[in-house]
């Protein structure tokens, strides 16, 4: 089971009669809208996190390749800590 997938569930869990109002049809079921619509933001969020680790990668790769070890070294850890947490 993915993240994604373990989010949804939990969200299934803590609303299981999620529902709107429409000024034409009444009240109908809301929730695969929103499941669609966590499911993209999940996705997009995933994606700019990648795009920040691959771009710290890469400096580190440019720290190291100029003999910046020490330099390379410390931002290892940050990257490293950065997955570690919520930002």
């Amino acid at each position: 089971m993915t993240y994604t997938e373990k989010i949804l569930a939990e969200f299934d869990e803590m609303f299981p009669n999620l529902g709107a109002t429409d000024p034409k049809e009444g009240w109908y079921d809301a929730k695969p809208e929103v499941r669609t619509f966590l499911t993209s933001k999940i996705a997009q969020a995933l994606a700019e996190d990648r795009e920040r680790v691959k771009g710290e990668i890469e400096e580190i790769h440019t720290e190291l390749h100029n003999g910046r070890t020490e330099h390379a070294y410390r931002m290892i850890c940050n990257l490293l800590f950065s997955l570690d947490t919520n930002k």
